[in-house]
């Protein structure tokens, strides 16, 4: 007998299989609209069309043909459509602004449409031979969210859509949901760590950083993968140890010899070995500063000091401006705390959006600056220009109030200042640092969400300073060269004193200068204006005085 073997080539999978429910909205949050109804998306994974004609649904009977089959329809190689509880699909396109070539079929399309449940279900799609597809087994939905897979079937992170992440917006109903009906994702390619907002800047000599706000976090867009992190470049005194998952925590204690600002560099390596590095900067700073942040104006310029109205009865003010509107607008005030020639010093002011430079001038006038000097820069002139000694009190009280219009153009170097349409003083992440002649940061970074407040009254800080636009952040202390950026009595208050000594307490304390009596301050130079002449010579008069000794001879540099 002869036998023939038969050759038979393997057989090819349907092209239904190319299709995959790849969303599932079983719980929609639109009860206002006549959208409200169940729908689930269907996505052509393949190279090639597939004919939907014949092919139906069901939920957990799973039976085939229950939904009565679709009509024809030419599913094209990597669209999608949508299968909607609803009819007509008119108010579901607007608010959901689909494109029209995205096909919704409807339930007046089909005999029936099995519900699907909100406290968990499945969606089962047949073909026209009444072969099964794909199955998408869904729990507990949250209203107002779909259910989401890849194309390759797997659930995308968390399971349900997330607004702004892999094609997923808000609905324009006032009770939006969040999806992505007609738009489907490829499992994104693995990607590297990545870091989040960084640890506190700053550290005064002598001081540990094993406190909680010296910490670095990264984190990694794939789900389940570990981050390690490492550190090089550092100086010795800088450990990091980790603490979670992508979480490190700064150890050491820098020395005097460690002032100044040191850069690093921290690698974030996750279990796929993909990595990513970040070079960061930590500023050490003396334990003793020739200036200090004392006070701030957060108050906004359509705003009032403690909030309210001008004329409400007991209603916080300054003791400069009195009460009014945007409480003098952007000003910032600082103490010099040891004598200083500050000329060719940079005061940076940043906030969340914007930076602005004031770069001091190599001017005679800023030479010989005395301890217990309230200095204050303030955006505009109308109510105090650029005025030396404004007042003095140094052989009273201990402090002489200096105040400079950040637009001068004498005693700032406006070529090498930068000044934003509107200065970043305010309510958004005011910080301040101050840079000596040399470009070393002698200050700072102070200011809002630096340091820790002592809310509970106990000497710990305990809650980062977050300020108001009614509200002034200001030193609730006597001001000295040992007042750094991370002092507890920094908080924000609704009084405020423009070039005085602060108060606070509904204004029952108010800081002392006392400390600055004994210092031997250089002669000052009386109050004269910096207007340029037009044209032709300038003419100005100038008086020089000492609290304490005679003047016994003036020169020019």
């Amino acid at each position: 007998m002869t036998k023939t073997l038969l050759l038979l080539p393997a057989l090819a999978l349907p092209l239904s299989a190319q299709l995959r429910i790849t969303e599932v909205m079983s719980n929609s949050n639109h009860s206002d609209t006549a959208a409200n109804g169940d729908w689930f998306e269907i996505t052509n994974t393949g190279a090639t069309a597939v004919n939907i004609a014949g092919y139906s649904f069901d939920d957990d009977d799973r039976i085939s043909g229950a939904s009565g089959g679709f009509p024809p329809y030419l599913l094209q190689s990597g669209a999608s459509m949508v299968v909607l509880n609803d009819a007509p699909d008119t108010t579901f396109r607007s608010l959901w602004n689909l494109d029209l070539s995205i096909r919704v079929i409807t339930k007046s399309e089909i005999s029936n449409f099995p519900g699907l449940g909100s406290a968990g279900d499945e969606v089962n799609l047949f073909n026209n031979s009444g072969g099964l597809v794909d199955r998408f087994t869904f729990g507990a939905a949250s209203e107002g969210f779909s259910f989401a897979k890849y194309n390759d079937g797997q659930s995308v992170p968390g399971g349900l859509s997330s607004n702004n992440v892999l094609g997923a917006y808000e609905s324009e109903d006032p009770s939006e949901d969040v999806a992505s009906p007609g738009i489907s994702s490829d499992v994104p390619s693995p990607l590297p760590p990545f870091f989040v907002i960084p640890f506190q800047t700053s550290v005064i000599a002598g001081s540990s950083l094993s406190v909680s706000e010296y910490r670095v976090r990264s984190v990694d867009p794939n789900p389940g993968d570990t981050i390690s992190l490492s550190l090089s470049n550092a100086p010795a005194w800088l450990s990091l140890i980790p603490v979670s998952n992508g979480v490190g925590r700064f150890t050491g204690t820098p020395s005097n010899n460690d002032i100044g600002t040191h850069t690093f560099q921290i690698t974030a390596t996750d279990n796929t070995n993909r990595e990513e590095s970040q070079t960061y900067q930590i500023n050490v700073l003396p334990a003793l500063s020739p200036i200090i942040l004392n006070e701030y104006n957060a108050v906004g310029t359509e705003e009032y000091l403690g909030g309210g109205d001008e004329l409400e009865a007991g209603a916080p003010f300054d003791s400069f401006f009195s009460r009014i509107e945007g409480n003098g607008g952007a000003w910032v005030e600082f103490v010099v705390t040891q004598n200083s020639d500050i000329r060719k010093w940079t005061l940076e002011i940043t906030n969340k959006d914007s930076t602005q430079i004031l770069k001091l001038a190599d001017h005679v006038a800023l030479k010989s600056i005395p301890a217990g000097t309230i200095l204050t820069f303030s955006e505009g002139n109308r109510y105090v220009g650029t005025s030396f000694n404004q007042s003095s009190r140094l052989n009273i009280d201990g402090y002489a109030w200096t105040n400079i219009w950040m637009h001068d153009s004498i005693v700032i170097d406006q070529a090498n200042s930068t000044q934003p349409s509107r200065s970043p003083i305010g309510s958004d992440d005011t910080r301040f640092i101050w840079k000596n002649a040399a470009n070393e940061i002698i200050y700072g970074s102070s200011g809002e969400n630096i340091a820790l407040s002592d809310s509970n009254d106990n000497g710990i800080g305990d809650e980062l300073i977050a300020v108001g636009d009614s509200e002034v952040f200001r030193l609730e202390a006597n001001p000295s060269a040992s007042t750094n950026p991370l002092n507890i009595n920094y908080d924000d208050g609704s009084s405020s004193s423009y070039g005085r000594p602060n108060r606070w307490s509904n204004d029952s304390i108010v800081q002392l200068f006392n400390g600055f009596l004994a210092v031997s301050s250089p002669p000052q130079i009386s109050s004269i204006s910096t207007t340029k002449a037009v044209r032709g010579g300038y003419s100005a008069e100038a008086d020089f005085f000492d609290s304490t000794h005679s003047v016994t001879g003036l020169a020019m540099p």
